[in-house]
């Protein structure tokens, strides 16, 4: 009978022993699922949500590069459209100033004072203060020799006058004095 007690208690252990060593199994073949479905999850968020961020901090930078560019490119075209402008500007001055030169040494003072004023007009453009002071002097002593019906674009005239600087108000006031009585081209 010991010896059936025995064998029943060997039996009983190496089942317990088995239940054990399968209880065991059971929690490392767990515990290694766990540890590969987080190393999956690891691996597709490095794939799939990884790639996304870079490509969307991609996607920021290269959108703020592109503003920071266009913005310096819209500033240079600016800056050189702003020079061609003045370029233009400079250029019309001069001919209406050489017009006016030639008409004036002609005799021609109805026609040179329509000129000198088409000339102030862009040296107001062009912020020419010391042209501006000169060509003032010059229309009044041109505005003076023109007789009293003399021909001359007279709107462009006040238009400029109007224009001057405070600085020279009494040579505005002047040219206004000189105006009177005197007729448009366009009136005839």
């Amino acid at each position: 009978m010991e010896e059936t007690t025995q064998q029943n208690l060997i039996e009983l252990y190496k089942t317990m022993l088995s239940n054990e060593i399968t209880n065991h199994t059971i929690v490392v073949t767990i515990l290694l699922g766990i540890t590969v479905l987080l190393l999956g999850a690891t691996w597709w968020w490095n794939k799939q949500g990884a790639k996304k961020t870079i490509e969307q901090e991609i996607k920021k930078k290269f959108d703020s590069e592109k503003k920071h560019l266009l913005k310096e490119i819209k500033e240079e075209i600016d800056e050189k459209s702003k020079e061609q402008e003045n370029r233009i500007c400079k250029i019309e001055a001069n001919t209406a100033r050489s017009i006016g030169i030639s008409a004036m040494q002609q005799k021609y003072h109805d026609y040179s004072v329509g000129w000198f004023a088409k000339y102030l007009n862009e040296c107001l453009k062009l912020d020419d203060q010391k042209s501006v002071r000169r060509i003032v002097n010059i229309i009044i002593e041109e505005l003076s020799l023109v007789e009293e019906n003399g021909v001359f674009n007279l709107d462009l005239l006040k238009e400029v006058t109007e224009k001057l600087p405070d600085y020279l108000t009494p040579e505005k006031q002047q040219i206004k004095k000189l105006l009177k009585g005197k007729k448009d081209i366009h009136e005839e």
